[in-house]
């Protein structure tokens, strides 16, 4: 072989290797990955958002239960989905309008939403709830179980999830030993995180979480 052919035999292997490297350089580890947002809700949030729960019927839930649900999903769409805080609709709205509005219990979440002066509806079912204390062991167990949709109040359509029927996310804490509050807290925020890491790119590694069943039923409304 030629001088001139061996050194460019070298030069290309050398190229290629360095190529390679850069590739594996320039590749994002697992715990760098990111999930994709299967709404970017940052984008349009400006048309006023309402996050609205409520139960499915039956008193599967509380008032205290609705009201830091909804408390926490709030909180995670300003500081996770970075939806500034402006642009969320205050619960006073939803509050006054249940409070003028005897048919409210009939009315669907988008005239919810039209009502309160919101673009958009963040609509949260309880269709399970169950929180009580194992006796004479000073445990607590319990689950919580949530179907969640987006309305558009403008043309009435849902924006997420797409497949319709809603998100349903099931969540479950069996032998907490730190109290009812402890538990209740869990149950909240591992939901509220569940429902709200659709609308940001949500890092890999905190994607799931421990307290989360992933067996959905995605039956439709």
């Amino acid at each position: 072989m030629r001088k001139s052919g061996l050194i460019f035999v070298v030069t290309a292997v050398v190229l290629c290797g360095a190529c390679n490297m850069i590739g594996i350089m320039g590749s994002k580890s697992y715990h760098e990955q990111k999930i994709p947002a299967e709404l970017a809700l940052e984008e349009q949030a400006e048309r006023g958002v309402l996050v609205f729960v409520e139960d499915a019927g039956g008193g599967k839930g509380s008032p205290d239960l609705h009201s830091q649900l909804t408390d926490t999903v709030i909180a995670f769409l300003v500081k996770k989905a970075r939806i500034n805080s402006e642009y969320l609709v205050p619960q006073s709205k939803l509050s006054q309008l249940r409070s003028q509005r005897d048919d409210f219990s009939r009315i669907s979440p988008v005239e919810v939403g039209a009502g309160a002066g919101a673009g958009i509806v963040l609509y949260t079912v309880v269709e399970h709830y169950e929180l009580y204390e194992i006796q004479g062991r000073g445990y607590h167990n319990g689950s919580l179980v949530t179907r969640s949709i987006m309305f558009d109040v403008a043309s009435g359509r849902a924006l997420w999830p797409l497949q319709g029927g809603g998100r349903v996310v099931r969540v479950k804490v069996e032998l907490e030993t730190a109290g009812r509050v402890a538990i209740l807290n869990r149950l909240i925020t591992a939901t509220a995180h569940c429902i709200t890491r659709s609308f940001y790119d949500c890092p890999r590694t905190k994607f799931r979480t421990a307290d989360e069943q992933t067996d959905y039923n995605m039956e439709k409304w």
